[in-house]
């Protein structure tokens, strides 16, 4: 189904979806010379590229996969605002929780009152300068248990804040509530309440958060709940969902471990994280779990999500059983983002000390092999490459 308003091309795009071309919400904005109106019977990564909408009304109780919408979105570098009258797709709602210009109408609401909230947010986006303002999310889990998968993503977190002259704000979210370790990592407190989270999710705000936060001596941010805090409540997908929300609209990154076994929320956290790490050791066994690991979480984003594997512990062994990073790659049936060594002294002297790898040893391979991860996640690699050709030149 398709009905499109041809209109000058100054006008606000508008992207409707619903299931009546006719109805009183598809006809509102024809009333209104300020709006150039597209009609769909359902959402697609096309028509988003093609419209550019400025606001996508959504009037459909039909599953939209807004997770893959909203990748296209990331994208095409713009950021449209998303108006959802009446019910909404579970999977749907999930995405969309997430997303920092969603709002939501309900059913019996006034089609004159969607086309005021439409204009009021293109007014609102007028008045704003045009960058991004939610911080990025990088999901880290291990293949395995004791993968290294907590010590890198804290060498990781630690080394974004330095990425930049005026330092990035960055925190780390420890989500794994029944044996997680960053806390005791980095000689911290672990003073996230979940029970206060769980008890009115939908209070939790940028002051409740700072109240749970513990600072690293360094600059990071950390929350993580006291061991065994999984016993203590129900902690449903809405929580985490709204976690990470208020989390991002904080921070400048926020590098978040999480359990290696699915949890109710691992599928919304493979449609929303920017990055995903899966860190493996080379032993057989770990290949295994993170080739399956990342079959499954692909299968749960509906392939919308790529993880990317780092490979832990490598050895300079040259000989013996030690596997080499091409044989790795075969039995995972893929490429590996990167490899980090084998750095016994370095690891230990990090969780000894409560540091990350670069303060307890400035220079240590580890944490030049974490640096090289950063590089390969965020594209840096060839423009260190070329600048190291205009040097030599």
């Amino acid at each position: 189904m398709t009905n499109t308003k041809t209109r000058p091309d100054n006008l606000i795009r508008i992207l409707i979806i619903t299931a009546d071309a006719e109805g009183p919400i598809a006809t509102a904005f024809d009333s209104d010379f300020l709006f150039s109106t597209t009609v769909r019977g359902s959402l697609n990564s096309d028509d988003l590229r093609e419209i550019s909408p400025e606001v996508v009304v959504i009037a459909s109780e039909a599953e939209l996969k807004l997770a893959e919408a909203f990748q296209t979105v990331k994208s095409m570098g713009v950021s449209p605002a998303f108006i959802t009258v009446g019910d909404i797709h579970v999977a749907d709602l999930r995405s969309l929780i997430g997303y920092p210009r969603a709002h939501t109408l309900p059913k019996d609401e006034a089609p004159t009152q969607i086309v005021s909230l439409a204009l009021r947010l293109k007014m609102e986006a007028a008045l704003v300068p045009q960058t991004e303002t939610n911080g990025q999310c990088w999901v880290v889990t291990g293949a395995v248990g004791g993968a290294g998968a907590s010590l890198i993503s804290i060498e990781i977190a630690y080394q974004l804040m330095k990425t930049r002259k005026q330092p990035p704000k960055v925190c780390l979210i420890d989500l794994n509530f029944e044996d997680g370790s960053l806390a005791a990592y980095l000689d911290l407190s672990a003073g996230l309440d979940v029970s206060v989270m769980c008890a009115a999710p939908d209070r939790i705000d940028e002051s409740l958060l700072d109240a749970f936060v513990s600072e690293h001596e360094s600059g990071l941010h950390l929350l993580a709940a006291p061991r065994g805090a999984r016993f203590k409540a129900k902690i449903s997908p809405d929580v985490i969902l709204r976690l990470l929300e208020i989390s991002c609209e904080m921070y400048d990154y926020v590098v978040v471990d999480i359990p290696r076994w699915r949890q109710p929320w691992t599928e919304a956290l493979a449609h929303g994280a920017d990055k995903f790490l899966v860190i493996s050791e080379l032993t057989v066994p770990a290949l295994h779990a993170a080739r399956n690991l990342c079959s499954d979480l692909e299968t749960l984003s509906n392939n919308i999500l790529e993880p990317s594997i780092v490979l832990n512990r490598l050895s300079k062994r040259m000989f013996g059983h030690s596997i080499t990073v091409e044989k790795a790659e075969h039995a995972l049936g893929r490429k590996t983002l990167a490899s980090v060594s084998s750095d016994w002294d370095s690891a230990q002297a990090a969780v000894n000390m409560g540091m990350p790898i670069s303060m307890a040893s400035p220079g240590a391979k580890m944490a030049k092999d974490v640096t090289n991860v950063i590089d390969q996640l965020t594209g840096n690699v060839k423009s260190k490459k070329d600048k190291k050709q205009k040097e030599a030149a």
